[in-house]
């Protein structure tokens, strides 16, 4: 069959790698997104970042704390989307999108296709996203967190 139908596999990896570039822009905005939250968040913090370099706290634990707070963004940002997300998501499993006039697109085909959509929703998906989601908040730390850091201490103190 797959000699048969070598236009429609052609068609589905084409489909695959549009929805992966988007899927690569959409983690991009959502980093660029968290990395813009942190950054503000430093500004807001500026002096206190600078006390606690004063008092002798180190570059990697300042790069931590900002881990933290974006680990702790992303999980909580991921939980939300999965709570308000994963109830549409398993009606759209049970019940599809219906393609309007899909059934006429067919008519000339040989072979049986569904006229409605239907999600797949699993366990393993949602972890994934869910951990997608904390991985992307942690690498949208490390610039604002690199920022602060490369500030003395005084810098950090008068600019605030």
């Amino acid at each position: 069959w797959q000699n048969k139908f070598q236009d429609i596999i052609e068609l589905q990896k084409a489909d695959r790698m549009f929805y992966d570039a988007l899927l690569f822009i959409i983690m991009m905005v959502a980093g660029i997104g968290v990395a813009n939250t942190l950054l503000m968040s430093g500004y807001e913090r500026q002096s206190e970042i600078g006390m606690m370099m004063a008092q002798g706290m180190r570059t990697p634990k300042i790069i931590q704390m900002f881990a933290y707070e974006a680990a702790f963004l992303g999980l909580f940002g991921s939980l939300m989307g999965v709570l308000l997300g994963a109830p549409l998501a398993l009606y759209l499993q049970a019940h599809g999108i219906p393609i309007p006039g899909g059934a006429e697109m067919l008519e000339g085909a040989k072979m049986s296709i569904s006229s409605t959509i239907y999600f797949s929703v699993n366990a393993q998906l949602i972890l994934l996203s869910v951990a997608a989601g904390v991985g992307i908040s942690m690498l949208g730390s490390l610039w604002p967190a690199w920022r602060f850091t490369r500030l003395e201490p005084i810098e950090a103190l008068t600019k605030a």
